[in-house]
C-alpha cells in the first residue's frame, strides 16, 4: 500500500492510498479534511496517486465508490473514471459499490 498526503504546514489535510487489486492497481482510499473540501486538493491527490500508478507501469487504475454517493461519482467521473459494474453488499453497512476505471494517464 502506498500512501500519498497533502500537508498544510504541520497538518496533514488529506491523503490517498494506492494498493494492489485483482485487475492492477486501485485508488484504495481518499480522505480531505472537511474544511479544507473543495479547494483542489482531493483532485491533486488524485493525479499523484495517478501519476505513482503510471511511474510503477499501470495503464489503468481502479476504485470503488458507493453508489448512493453521487457526488462522488461525478468527482470521478471528471477524471474520465467509468463504471464497469455493481458490487452488491461491498460496504460494511450491506450498500452496493460500483467499481470504476480510467486509463492512465487521468485527463481533468
Amino acid at each position: 500500500m502506498l500512501y500519498l498526503g497533502a500537508w498544510g504546514k504541520d497538518i496533514l489535510l488529506g491523503f490517498a492510498a494506492l494498493g494492489p487489486c485483482e485487475k492492477g492497481t486501485e485508488l484504495t482510499n481518499i480522505a480531505v479534511l472537511p474544511e479544507y473540501r473543495r479547494k483542489g486538493i482531493g483532485s491533486q491527490l488524485v493525479l499523484g496517486v495517478s501519476e505513482v500508478a503510471l511511474s510503477l507501469g499501470y495503464s489503468r487504475i481502479y476504485l470503488h465508490v458507493r453508489v448512493s454517493h453521487e457526488e462522488s461519482r461525478t468527482f470521478y467521473g471528471g477524471f474520465d473514471f467509468s463504471p464497469l459494474y455493481v458490487v452488491p453488499g461491498y460496504y460494511l453497512d450491506g450498500e452496493d459499490a460500483l467499481f470504476m476505471e480510467a486509463l492512465l494517464p487521468l485527463s481533468v
